[in-house]
């Protein structure tokens, strides 16, 4: 019965071991940014796909692994509740002119209107 117990308590060690070797240990809070893995969400060509679409912002933390993301408009068929598992953490770029900020908005009658340089695809 001893060696049983052993053996038993010796398995649980190993598995705790081997899940925290897969779990992250980065905790995330409201307000940072983060990257969202849409492997599980792709159907087609997902080797030429990047594997992580974002930054989002974190809205609010619902537990300890989820977290309410703001999605932009287009991601409307994705339920923006996430676990950890699928966010890794964002970091802007260091490197001089690799980080590009969009334009503001030119305001007009008071709704903001965007100006297209060229049509890439028709």
């Amino acid at each position: 019965m001893e060696q049983a117990k052993a053996a038993l308590t010796l398995v649980v060690e190993r598995m705790k071991w081997y899940y925290d070797q897969k779990v992250q240990s980065v905790l995330f809070k409201v307000g940072n940014k983060v990257l969202l893995n849409l492997k599980d969400y792709q159907t087609m060509e997902r080797a030429l796909r990047p594997q992580y679409k974002g930054p989002f912002e974190i809205i609010e933390k619902l537990s300890l692994v989820t977290f309410w993301l703001r999605m932009p408009p287009h991601y409307q068929a994705l339920y923006p509740v996430f676990h950890t598992s699928k966010l890794a953490q964002y970091s802007e770029s260091t490197i001089h002119g690799q980080k590009s900020t969009p334009p503001p908005p030119t305001l007009i009658q008071g709704q903001e209107e965007w100006e297209v340089e060229k049509i890439l695809d028709s």
